[in-house]
């Protein structure tokens, strides 16, 4: 097993929303395997990007604009919280 094949495994990457567990379990088999031999875990956030890989890409694309999305719109309502404070430490 290649470190590039587990850390980036695009070869491994379903095709269709009906291949992506078995992209998953693949991928996990290979985790496992590199854990054993090198007995290191992986992080947590580098395990969900990896995982994300695996996802059809269109699937991928879609979640990423939601993504996109909903942090912008939490962007919008921490500015406008923000603002709201700043005028009120200037009124006082």
């Amino acid at each position: 097993m290649e470190l590039s094949d587990f850390a980036s495994p695009s070869k491994l990457r379903a095709k269709t929303l009906a291949g992506i567990s078995m992209a998953i379990e693949s991928w996990e088999a290979m985790e496992r395997r590199h854990k054993e031999r090198q007995e290191i875990e992986l992080p947590e956030k580098v395990r969900t990007s990896i995982l994300f890989q695996l996802v059809p890409e269109k699937l991928a694309e879609d979640i990423l604009k939601q993504i996109i999305k909903k942090t912008a719109q939490i962007s919008k309502k921490d500015s406008a919280n923000y603002q709201k404070r700043l005028e009120k430490i200037i009124k006082n």
